[in-house]
């Protein structure tokens, strides 16, 4: 790896005409290992640090080109999980491009603290580093431009539990040039850091970080005493306006504990529902589907008779109640025209669906009407379809006799029978309506 990367660096140097070529390749494994979940980290750390001192070579200004590298390709490698693995040699980049043209610089500081991780302190240890090099290459100007949520991120990171990123971010305060660049806007930082500083030194759990942040906020009463003395003021105020919530909140949850207390005892003495009156209802309900079931069971073998009566059932049992509704019908429909075998279904099975639902109760008369209606539409609709049929083939009755006496033939095979004179002797739609009424 080492030997590739510097010969990389040695083609970069001495052949002028591959270098966009090389920086495009560059840019292209950086912008894959950036977007593509679960990408292999190996080698981004070694063209970091070739890309670092490709950057240490740009002429000033800085090209467009080049200035894309930093906003495509190193600012969005924050967002990776793995940055300990090469956070140094990105680290390395940045600075460069900052060092290189300070117009760049605010987004940098822009872009690592809209990156900035949330719940990753080894993270977020690497990026209050980064940031406090980026703070010491800005102007006064520069920092009053990000100022607000600039010291809004360092006082959540001061007043974090995990103790090593507060004491990273407290040491923020020995670095000479940040405090002077502070100084000139002491009342807004005092206002930022204030409550932070005063959380840690009243609960944080760590004894070195209350003792920093004691230091701190001495510091900063030095700075300017007025503005200290007026934020004090506020957080002491925001304090109580917090424990006078907090104490209505729970005076409210009293207040509902007692009324259900109330309520329950009211239902005791009052006797309401018991869960045995719940089992009784389940019950009734229970006996009213069995009787119900009965009726129906009652009401299919009253169809089942009839129809085997119409369909000759006799001594072989083909047309018994245990064979069940399909082979009633089958056997109903053997060795009749289709005209004929339509008329007993409607004769048959319309008055048995108006007696099912007026003995139900469960529709009403024009319900049980429209069912009717909408069989004997079923019966014209199919008789009318079949007798364009004979119109347009030309079947006439002797051919029709023909077929049914080959549907004769065919008794002896009971698979052949349901196979083939289903097709000619029934429709499906009306078996299905029957069936249905039967159920």
């Amino acid at each position: 790896r080492e030997y590739v990367k510097t010969t990389l660096h040695k083609v970069y140097s001495r052949v002028t005409m591959l270098r966009p070529v090389l920086r495009k390749a560059v840019m292209d494994r950086l912008l894959f290992f950036t977007h593509t979940p679960g990408a292999a980290y190996v080698g981004i750390a070694e063209l970091l640090e070739i890309l670092g001192a490709i950057i240490n070579g740009f002429a000033v200004p800085l090209q467009h080109d080049h200035i894309k590298i930093l906003k495509q390709c190193l600012l969005p490698l924050h967002s990776a999980p793995v940055l300990w693995a090469y956070h140094m040699e990105l680290s390395f980049c940045v600075l460069q491009f900052a060092e290189k043209d300070p117009g760049v610089l605010l987004d940098c500081i822009v872009g690592v603290l809209r990156r900035w991780p949330s719940f990753h302190s080894r993270r977020e240890a690497l990026f209050v580093n980064e940031l406090e090099e980026l703070i010491e290459l800005a102007q006064p100007e520069e920092i009053e431009l990000v100022l607000e949520p600039l010291f809004f991120r360092i006082a959540r990171c001061v007043s974090t539990p995990h103790f090593q990123v507060a004491e990273r971010a407290l040491f923020f305060w020995n670095n000479e040039y940040i405090v002077a660049s502070m100084s000139l806007f002491s009342e807004k930082v005092i206002d930022l850091m204030y409550p932070a500083l005063q959380n840690n030194l009243d609960s944080h759990w760590n004894h070195s970080v209350q003792s920093i942040s004691e230091n701190v906020l001495e510091l900063l009463k030095e700075m300017d005493p007025e503005a200290y003395d007026a934020a004090a003021r506020q957080y002491d105020a925001v304090q109580r306006a917090q424990l006078v919530h907090s104490q209505r909140r729970q005076e409210r949850w009293d207040a509902v504990e007692s009324m259900a207390a109330s309520a329950a005892a009211k239902n005791i003495n009052t006797g309401v529902s018991s869960p045995d009156d719940g089992g009784a209802k389940a019950r009734a309900r229970t006996g009213c589907a069995s009787d119900g079931r009965d009726v129906a069971e009652g009401r299919t073998k009253e169809m089942l008779s009839i129809v085997n009566d119409r369909g000759g059932g006799g001594d072989d049992g083909c047309g018994s109640e245990s064979s069940g509704g399909e082979t009633g019908l089958r056997q109903l429909r053997i060795g009749r025209p289709r005209e004929t075998f339509y008329a007993e279904m409607n004769a048959v099975v319309v008055p048995i669906a108006k007696d099912r639902s007026c003995e139900e109760g469960n529709h009403t008369s024009s319900e049980a009407a429209a069912r009717a209606k909408e069989m004997e539409e079923k019966h014209a609709k199919h008789s009318q379809y079949h007798h364009q049929q004979q119109q347009l083939h030309g079947m006439d009755l002797a051919s029709s006799r023909g077929v049914e006496s080959r549907a004769e033939s065919q008794r002896s095979t009971p698979q052949s029978m349901s196979r083939n004179l289903s097709a000619i002797y029934f429709d499906d739609d009306l078996l299905s309506v029957a069936e249905e009424t039967m159920r």
